[in-house]
């Protein structure tokens, strides 16, 4: 799993965080064929809870998907605190 995380702020507007993700030569997990692989990115809040932040669209039958990238609020992403571990599922 390849990722890359991006901190983006224009002028004027609030700064965002882009995800950019790719998979090679995941797993064949389904039973007949290819795996349909997606993504779930949650970040944990202080008392230990989950909050997921997105979940991708699926790609069927491949073992090789690229995700379309996603723009996340910088505030919503992590709360402007960059130690807050990020799970991606």
């Amino acid at each position: 799993l390849n990722m890359r995380r991006r901190l983006s702020r224009a002028a004027g507007e609030r700064s965002c965080v882009q995800l950019d993700f790719a998979a090679a030569n995941l797993d064949k997990l389904d039973t007949f064929g290819l795996s349909d692989p997606f993504l779930v990115v949650s970040r944990f809040e202080a008392d230990g809870s989950k909050m997921v932040l997105w979940k991708s669209e699926t790609h069927k039958k491949t073992l090789n998907p690229n995700w379309l990238p996603r723009q996340i609020a910088e505030q919503t992403f992590c709360s402007f605190d960059h130690s807050l571990p990020i799970l991606i599922e």
